[in-house]
């Protein structure tokens, strides 16, 4: 998916690793901590697409609640269902969220001129103890923030750590624990940037967009006058 001149590219993790990225994960923070990134499974590797990223930062109230986010180009809505795996993906929030398993957690506010890309994860997951839940916006100043969140494994430190992408220097990882939930952020924001959304995490807030996406016209075809 492109949006602003990014691509957003997501890789499961939890089959297939990058020996890479598993060294860097390792150098990076403690073993614990590596095997939460590894069991979270997805994890977005932002890749500029050879242009500028739009300017400055947000300045003071300039943000919108997260319902006030429209969606960047269309719905983008996928959950498996993992008790149910040859069903087709939910892509109806109202479907997934009483079964999700866990208390997600959201910053109650993003700068205004953010769009929300894509919301997915699966339900019914024995691997993740229960669900995954992962929302990705894109925001004016710095491109996709991503918050990507499972229940709490029993290993889970509860400080917050941080490590660079082993397939982009420019983006950031962070992982911690809110009440019982894994959360990880990663974003081409500062650590500290994102270091600073944990201590303001709301639990369980709406988050679908209030204004659906308008359907684009479907293409008129002028037919050519015979001679």
């Amino acid at each position: 998916m492109r949006v602003g001149g990014i691509i957003v590219t997501w890789r499961l993790l939890d089959g297939k690793r990058s020996d890479r990225l598993y060294a860097a994960l390792r150098r990076g923070i403690s073993k614990a901590v590596v095997g939460n990134l590894w069991v979270l499974g997805l994890i977005s590797i932002l890749t500029l697409a050879g242009c500028t990223l739009f300017g400055g930062g947000p300045t003071a109230g300039s943000d919108q609640s997260l319902t006030q986010i429209h969606w960047c180009d269309r719905k983008n809505v996928n959950f498996i269902d993992e008790s149910a795996p040859t069903a087709a993906p939910l892509t109806n929030w109202a479907d997934v969220k009483d079964q999700l398993g866990f208390t997600y957690y959201l910053p109650s506010s993003l700068p205004k001129g953010a769009c929300l890309m894509f919301v997915g994860g699966k339900i019914h997951d024995s691997v993740f103890n229960g669900g995954m839940f992962s929302i990705t916006y894109n925001l004016p100043a710095s491109g996709p923030l991503v918050f990507s969140e499972t229940p709490k494994l029993s290993n889970a430190s509860t400080n917050v750590q941080c490590l660079q992408s082993a397939l982009d220097a420019k983006t950031n990882i962070c992982q911690g624990v809110v009440g019982e939930t894994n959360v990880t952020i990663a974003s081409r924001l500062s650590t500290d940037a994102l270091q600073n959304y944990y201590p303001s995490l709301k639990s369980n807030l709406a988050w679908v967009p209030a204004v659906e996406p308008t359907a684009a016209p479907s293409p008129t075809v002028t037919p050519t006058p015979k001679s």
